[in-house]
């Protein structure tokens, strides 16, 4: 098994995980969400397959902002995924857009 598969493999089920017990789960609360939210929105931690490189959720956004270069990315995901990302720091909107010029 190479590298990729076993990285993606690793990756994939560490966002399983987040998404059954802190998205897909009613017990959590929205306190908690945004404690986590708060400890990762800094730290690379949303995974682009198509270049292989963790991103700051800060520096990631659901439509494109090609402005930005090589340094922000948008990143688009499945349903599960998305709120992953989301529960990480990834805004829905283009919200962080002012914050980062």
């Amino acid at each position: 098994m190479n590298n990729n598969l076993v990285n993606l493999t690793s990756i994939n089920a560490i966002y399983d995980y987040l998404y059954k017990h802190f998205v897909d789960n009613r017990n959590v609360t929205e306190q908690q969400k945004l404690e986590i939210q708060y400890r990762f929105s800094d730290r690379p931690c949303l995974w682009d397959e198509s270049n292989n490189k963790f991103w700051q959720p800060k520096h990631t956004f659901q439509v494109e902002v090609p402005f930005f270069g090589s340094r922000r990315i948008c990143m688009t995901n499945s349903h599960s995924l998305a709120e992953v990302y989301q529960l990480l720091g990834q805004s829905k909107e283009n919200l962080q857009l002012s914050q980062t010029i």
